[in-house]
């Protein structure tokens, strides 16, 4: 082994050596830059008669060349000749780089007869190999030259798996032929190898700055500075080349997120477009999310996970953990929407978190996003004991607000007509029709109302007498069927919305015709207008829809409402009474085969509604708990009249309350209903006596800012025209027997101006003027 400081003395010596005689023709002669490189060659090629250059070796553009053809051509060499690039195969093969040299020097070459025979290997940076050559074989002597004149310090080799089809900045050689080549020729920069021989290299120790990439991940790790928080078992080998190319056509990692999610920077608001996204673009925020620390629940859950699908599964089960946290309510409110915008489905492992929690528990980290997790919800309330009443009550605001607001009374809902007694009634039947539970405390309440015969429902107003009082020529009817009042809670919180719309609403309760079937309740639609008749509720009920099911669609069907009611609005609707035909019972149909069931022969009556009720009346002395109705027997508890066939979810046709009771929303829309004229009443206080012999009173009144002649009233639905005297207006009217308070509506032409009340004081009149009580 000789050490040379500098090219000339190299140059020197092989001048020399030429003449020599030596029993190996090699000489190895290791350089430590490239420019060294490119002069150490073009001086051995001068003293060459031939250059063999190694890729003619290689069969293919991608193939390493085939080193038994090679030793055969060197062996058969006869004249001096430069060999090269062997260095450059020898470097991604380092495993044989000492043994191919030691058997190059040990073969014998028929060609150097006479000593003389030279066979120059220029070899790059391979000084650590070459010195571990021994020289005290004879044949070695003077084999192994190492010129030191200064190392490339930015030498690289980088092999790139080619099938990851990936362009990168710099000197890019396309298969190891190529690259051979340019070795052969004038290298001057370091290398980036496209090869499809790459995953050969991968295991290899090398043992100069050489790097191998065969995945997608090695590149971004490599090339691009993906972070180091990131693993390749995160993601699949596809998503790795999808990102790779982002971040080769984009520059950073940063850069290719921003592009792949169209965005100009992370936010956490990129999960509103989860479900947009494809499977690559979810896999990647996820991703992005990682290192972005975004906080709150999510952060909880994308730093636990291990993969994008542990990720989605967290979402769901991580909650668990957290009950009891003091930010509880802020993470499962952020869950929810995160559960919401992403679409996801629940997991199974979920319900076996589920199974394990106490029943107030389940209701904190349950949803009403899922079927399956509002039918759970739905089933727990059986287990919901009266001294948990409210905490569930509250905890159902957050995870159920639909079925929150038909259980519970909101703070603002006032219902005008409603006595203390009944609202306690549905508050109790709401309950137990959600829990589908029949105490007996509830049917006992039950019976003892009906005994009363309808006494406490008849001191409300008939339904069709509150839409005639509420009636007017700017009013529509919109009319649903089998909308009971207990809906009265729930309704009102949907069309609440409304309010900031600058819409106001009113709530009545008022009693629907008997037998609470809908061909006997439409006679109040007679000469109104209608914009809307929906039968979809009833026709649920009557339907195949098991429970509870039946209540989720009749939740989600009436929260359409608000939209229908608004539109149902135009230049000359003012006003919209919402309001329904009848009620419908569920415990009438829970009932059946239960201790409670009580059924009653028909004894030869015809039977309607499944037993609800009979015609004839000749059984009332018998039944405590039938109305007499006209020529009917109508039940008003949940007994029933036998008969073949059984309902399936809800049924009515009885007097029950949830059957009998029906709710009237007054809308109004401020915007188009005109503000009212004041009106006075003359004499401003006291009660009229009706005349003895009409028996009819006679009203007056003042109209502001309105003097003509085209004013009318509407008592009870009945149209009353106005006389004008004195800038008065007057209008007679006979008061039914026992009606003492009178509400009257003025219009002039078909608009609804104004409405006042007047009082009535019945007995003998003294005279037809007003008299003052």
């Amino acid at each position: 082994m000789i050490r040379f400081e500098d090219i000339d003395a190299l140059r020197n010596f092989l001048r020399k050596d030429k003449d020599e005689v030596s029993l190996c023709p090699l000489r190895f002669i290791n350089v430590d830059s490239m420019e060294m490189w490119v002069n150490v060659k073009k001086m051995l090629l001068s003293m060459s008669k031939k250059h063999v250059c190694l890729s003619s070796f290689c069969l293919q553009d991608d193939t390493t060349p085939n080193m038994r053809r090679f030793t055969s051509s060197i062996k058969a060499i006869t004249e001096n000749v430069c060999v090269s690039p062997l260095s450059e195969y020898l470097r991604v093969n380092p495993d044989i780089a000492k043994s191919t040299v030691m058997e190059l020097i040990a073969r014998e070459y028929p060609g150097n007869s006479d000593g003389k025979l030279r066979i120059y290997v220029p070899m790059y940076r391979m000084k650590d190999i070459l010195q571990t050559i021994s020289s005290t074989d004879p044949r070695k002597k003077d084999c192994i030259l190492l010129l030191s004149t200064g190392e490339d310090s930015d030498y690289s080799l980088t092999v790139i798996q080619k099938e990851l089809k990936i362009n990168v900045i710099g000197n890019e050689i396309f298969g190891f032929k190529q690259y051979l080549q340019y070795w052969e020729q004038n290298p001057d920069k370091p290398l980036i190898l496209h090869t499809e021989n790459a995953i050969y290299f991968m295991d290899k120790v090398f043992f100069d700055n050489v790097r191998v990439i065969v995945s997608a991940f090695d590149l971004l790790s490599t090339y691009y500075h993906l972070p180091s928080a990131y693993r390749e078992s995160d993601g699949t080998d596809e998503y790795w080349k999808q990102l790779v190319r982002s971040v080769a056509s984009e520059q950073s990692f940063e850069t290719a997120c921003c592009h792949e999610l169209l965005i100009n920077r992370y936010t956490s608001k990129l999960f509103d477009k989860w479900a947009s996204f494809d499977n690559f673009q979810r896999w990647l925020l996820w991703l992005w999310t990682r290192i972005k620390h975004p906080g709150g629940y999510l952060e909880q859950c994308v730093v636990k996970s291990k993969s994008i699908e542990d990720f989605k599964t967290l979402i769901f089960d991580n909650i668990v953990s957290l009950i009891g946290d003091t930010q509880y309510s802020s993470y499962y409110s952020e869950r929810k929407a995160l559960i919401q915008k992403m679409q996801l489905l629940v997991p199974m492992s979920f319900w076996q978190f589920i199974d394990r929690l106490s029943v107030l528990d389940k209701l904190r980290v349950l949803t009403d996003l899922s079927s399956k997790e509002r039918e759970v919800i739905f089933n727990s309330l059986k287990d919901v004991s009266g001294s948990v009443q409210a905490a569930a009550k509250e905890i159902l605001k957050s995870t159920y607000p639909a079925l929150s607001n038909y259980l519970y009374e909101t703070a603002d809902s006032v219902v005008e007509d409603m006595p203390a007694d009944v609202a306690d009634y549905f508050a109790h039947y709401r309950w137990y029709k959600a829990a589908n539970i029949l105490p007996k405390v509830f049917m006992e309440r039950v019976q003892a109302i009906a005994a009363l015969k309808g006494a406490p429902v008849y001191e409300l107003k008939a339904r069709n007498l509150i839409v005639s009082e509420e009636y007017d020529d700017n009013t529509a009817i919109f009319f649903v069927d089998g909308m009971g009042v207990e809906y009265v809670n729930y309704l009102y919180s949907v069309l609440s919305q409304l309010k900031d719309e600058g819409y106001h609403i009113r709530t009545r309760v008022g009693y629907c015709n008997l037998p609470s079937t809908t061909e006997m309740n439409k006679d109040f639609l007679i000469g109104k207008r209608v914009v809307e008749e929906l039968s979809e509720p009833d026709e649920m009920k009557h339907g195949k829809t098991a429970y509870p099911r039946t209540i989720e669609n009749e939740l989600f069907f009436l929260s359409c409402l608000k939209e229908k009611v608004r539109a149902a609005f135009g230049s000359d609707i003012s006003r919209v009474i919402l309001t329904t035909d009848h009620g419908t019972s569920r415990m009438a149909v829970l009932v059946r085969s239960t201790e409670f069931d009580k059924k009653i022969p028909p004894r030869g009556h015809t039977i309607y509604k499944y037993g609800r009720y009979c015609e004839g009346t000749d059984m009332a002395a018998e039944i405590d708990t039938a109305i007499e109705y006209g020529s009917k027997l109508i039940f008003a508890d949940y007994r029933r009249f036998e008969q073949k066939g059984a309902p399936i979810d809800e049924i009515h046709g009885g007097a029950s309350l949830e059957e009998w009771l029906v709710p009237v929303f007054i809308v109004d829309n401020s915007t188009i209903r005109k503000a009212k004229v004041v009106i006075t009443i003359v004499p401003s206080v006291g009660q009229l006596r009706p005349d003895s012999m009409t028996k009819m009173v006679t009203v007056k009144f003042l109209l502001e800012k309105h003097s003509g002649n085209d004013v009318t009233v509407r008592i009870h639905g009945q149209k009353i025209p106005c006389r004008v005297t004195d800038c008065q207006y007057e209008f007679n009217y006979k008061p039914e027997k026992n009606e003492t308070i009178i509400d009257t509506k003025v219009y002039v032409g078909r608009e609804n101006i104004g409405e006042f009340k007047f009082f009535v004081k019945q007995g003998i009149a003294q005279n037809k003027n007003f008299d003052l009580i």
